[in-house]
């Protein structure tokens, strides 16, 4: 059985070869990816391993001679199931591998994080911090949890704090991404768990437990959405993102604050 992150590495994996083979079931990806697994009698299926129904629930994660036979049909598919993200939320302390994990983070995402000298940014300043929220791809959420998790093992609360609620922010923004390739409640439940759990400050800790995450991203879909009512090009993800970080970050500022994470005093 594999652990929590393993499936949900798994099923994201899944779903990235159903969507560029353009098939929606189990089978439909079997046949296309893993054609010698499913028994014929005169040309007619007669049995269909059962691996591929259990990868996109994640119940099992597939082997390399899987994964490596799945990136031949559709290149580019090992690095979902192998993103240094599911290193980062797996591992218990970072600090030693830091910066080889950051040298796994894709180039344009480095770039973010390196100054003119070579060295890693690990401050929380609102315009650093702004720069991955804005991009808001799994490579940035991945960058962001590095560095909180960094920064709450050399001691810095504060700092840490500050990445947290960052990466609560692009957890949000992706929501829609993470649930058409069905991770979205599962991954959040996880950050929830070993992420969020790990920080606090100013007496203060995360209380997420039962956030209705699927409500809240859905609601600044809409709210994104409305926004754009009199316009009528198709955004790029980059540009809603762009869109949805003004919505969180003007929503911030209210008093009356909708879209906050839950928190509570200790």
């Amino acid at each position: 059985m594999a652990s929590d992150v393993d499936s949900i590495r798994t099923i994201y994996w899944f779903h990235y070869l159903a969507l560029k083979l353009h098939v929606a079931s189990a089978l439909g990806v079997q046949r296309l990816i893993d054609p010698q697994s499913i028994k014929k009698d005169r040309g007619e299926e007669i049995s269909h391993s059962s691996k591929w129904a259990e990868y996109k629930r994640g119940l099992h994660a597939p082997r390399r001679t899987t994964i490596s036979m799945a990136d031949i049909r559709v290149p580019g598919s090992a690095a979902f199931f192998k993103h240094v993200l599911w290193v980062v939320l797996k591992q218990d302390t970072i600090t030693p591998n830091f910066s080889e994990l950051l040298a796994r983070l894709n180039p344009e995402t480095q770039r973010l994080i390196y100054d003119i000298h070579g060295r890693p940014n690990t401050h929380a300043s609102r315009q650093f911090l702004g720069k991955f929220e804005r991009r808001a791809s799994v490579d940035c959420l991945a960058a962001l949890t590095l560095i909180m998790k960094y920064n709450h093992e050399q001691n810095l609360p504060e700092i840490a704090w500050e990445y947290a609620l960052s990466i609560f922010r692009v957890l949000v923004i992706l929501g829609n991404h993470l649930d058409k390739f069905g991770i979205a409640d599962r991954l959040f439940k996880i950050f929830v768990d070993k992420v969020f759990s790990l920080v606090q400050w100013n007496n203060q800790k995360f209380a997420l437990r039962n956030y209705p995450y699927d409500a809240f991203w859905d609601l600044l879909l809409i709210c994104m959405n409305s926004s754009l009512e009199s316009e009528r090009k198709a955004l790029t993800l980059y540009e809603q993102a762009r869109i949805m970080v003004r919505i969180l970050r003007e929503d911030e500022a209210d008093s009356r604050s909708l879209f906050s994470p839950w928190i509570r005093s200790i």
